[in-house]
Formats: structure tokens, C-alpha cells, sequence
């Protein structure tokens, strides 16, 4: 009856609930923010869905060192070099802490420069612009180096990230994005390792689509909810087997020290490109999974 009550009235209340939360201690704020969210309040006593899980995590788990690192999109890239080897990194072009520096190096490639501390924060530059746009391209960049991504999601792992930005090669031609495989790995009792694949498709394009496969690559798992953006018109269900396996054997690889994390690829061009790992997906309050998924992902997690 309480939760029920509570989703019809979270649309009217949203706004009032985002003023009044920001006043209040992290910890209140993600459960007000998972109401908004998912319709309910978070038990974090005993966690059992996956987005809980994520929760109680990311308010007790994260401030070790050893997350700072392997949030780092920079430094991770020597422990990946040690568990797997460096012939799965997309071309690093160039890496500094100083924007400015930027204005001394022209690229003879495409390239997509992001920052090392955050998410969602990227800008795609073809090489034949590079000199034209250099200079909004430097102020971006300080923008970036300015945001302490900790506060956006209350995500405490990345407060203490030696801020860098980093230029890559652009896989592609920016316009269609490369295919995201992102492993949810969840190593169980006595080593056993359960899995969700979740493929995403057209990032660049705002139709972005998600389809979930559950430990086996043959049949998608059925959320509930339209992951599809434009699928309905293109073969999104069509993965490679082939890639798909080979970076289903890395994530394990990778994720051998934790009972859960989310590995990363890109799949471009018949490759694979590790792409970073994930400790807090959706920051606690991914609405993507399903009711279901949702459920059964906190079940893997043990």
C-alpha cells in the first residue's frame, strides 16, 4: 500500500525531493534518489536486489586505495597490462594534466579526448579540425579538470583521481559508436562465476539500445522494459560469439580479486579494446535491468 502510494506520488514529488535531498547527508540522498529512481527505499540491511547490492557498496566499500587505481582510466591500464597483457588498449595518443598542453600537439588521426576521473564526459575531434576547434577543445578540457566527480553520484572512489585527460584513437568514425560489450562478472562461492552480458549499440546517436544475455550467449534475457532504441529495425539481438567468448575469458581474468565488478570492452572491426572497470554501474540506480534482472543479478552476487 506505502509503495504504491509512493510511485504515484514520486512524479508530483520529484522536484521537492531533489532541493530537500541535497541538504541531507550521501547516504539519504541515495535513498531518496533510489525512490525517485526505482520506486522503492533501499534495504540496505539486507541488501537482496542487485541495485542494492551496488548501494551498500558504494557507501561501504569504495574509499580503499585499490578502488581509486582501478577507477582511474589511466592507471588502470597497468593493471590490466599485468593480468592480460596490453594488446587490448585502444591507442593511447596522448595523456597530460595540463589542458594547455593540448595546443602543442596536433594528432594524425581522429581521436575522442576524455577525462580520467568521471563518466559520460568525452569530445570527438577528426584530425583535419583539430587546429580549428583546439581552442574550445583546451576550455572543455579545464572544465573537465575543474569537476570533482565524487559529488555527481556520491561515487567516493573517484575524489581522489590524479586528474589527467587522455586522447585516444577513435574507433570508427564517430558517428556510429563502437559496439559496448560490458560483462557483469560475479565470482561465487568456491570460485564459481556467474555472468550478464549487457551489449549496448548507437551511444553516439541518443536511440542507444541494451540487451542483456544471462550466462550463455544464445537467447537474450527478457527484462520487461524497451532496451531497444531503433533494434526493431536493425539484428541488435546478433552478437559475435566468437568476440563475445574471448572477452568473456579476460573479464574473468580481471575480475579474479572481486566478488563483483563490471568489465568493459569496445567491439570494433573484428577486435576487441578493453575499455575500463566498473565497481558501481549506474551509481546504484540502474533502471535498465528489469525487476527481474535486477533480482536475480543480486542473487549472483553473494
Amino acid at each position: 500500500m506505502l509503495t504504491e502510494w509512493i510511485r504515484k506520488w514520486r512524479g508530483k514529488g520529484r522536484v521537492y525531493i531533489k532541493l530537500f535531498s541535497k541538504f541531507l547527508p550521501w547516504s539519504l540522498q541515495d535513498r531518496f534518489v533510489f525512490l525517485l529512481k526505482l520506486g522503492y527505499f533501499p534495504n540496505l540491511k539486507n541488501a537482496r536486489t542487485f541495485n542494492e547490492k551496488i548501494l551498500f557498496r558504494k557507501q561501504n566499500k569504495m574509499s580503499g586505495d585499490n578502488f581509486v587505481f582501478l577507477s582511474d582510466k589511466y592507471l588502470v591500464r597497468d593493471y590490466v597490462r599485468d593480468k592480460i597483457g596490453d594488446q587490448y588498449f585502444v591507442p593511447l595518443m596522448f595523456c597530460t594534466d595540463s589542458p594547455e598542453q593540448l595546443f602543442d600537439y596536433v594528432p594524425h588521426c581522429d581521436v575522442i579526448l576524455k577525462p580520467n576521473h568521471g563518466a559520460g564526459m568525452y569530445r570527438i575531434v577528426k584530425a583535419s579540425n583539430y587546429n580549428s576547434e583546439i581552442e574550445d577543445i583546451v576550455k572543455l578540457c579545464n572544465e573537465w579538470m575543474r569537476i570533482d566527480f565524487s559529488h555527481v553520484q556520491r561515487e567516493i572512489q573517484y575524489r581522489n583521481i590524479p586528474k589527467r585527460i587522455l586522447m585516444e584513437k577513435l574507433l570508427g568514425d564517430g558517428v556510429i559508436a563502437p559496439t559496448d560489450y560490458k560483462f557483469h562478472i560475479f565470482r561465487g562461492l568456491a570460485g564459481k562465476i556467474n555472468y550478464v552480458l549487457q551489449v549496448i549499440n548507437e551511444r553516439f546517436t541518443g536511440s542507444l539500445s541494451r540487451i542483456f544475455y544471462v550466462n550463455g550467449f544464445d537467447k537474450p534475457f527478457e527484462t520487461g522494459i524497451n532496451n531497444k532504441g531503433n533494434g526493431e529495425e536493425k539484428s541488435f539481438y546478433d552478437i559475435d560469439k566468437r568476440l563475445a567468448s574471448e572477452a568473456l575469458r579476460l573479464s574473468c581474468l580481471l575480475a579474479a580479486d572481486f566478488d563483483y565488478v563490471r568489465v568493459d570492452w569496445y567491439i570494433h572491426d573484428g577486435c576487441i579494446y578493453f575499455s575500463e572497470l566498473t565497481f558501481t554501474p549506474a551509481a546504484g540506480f540502474g533502471i535498465g535491468y528489469g525487476p527481474h534482472l535486477d533480482r536475480l543479478m543480486g542473487e549472483f552476487w553473494v
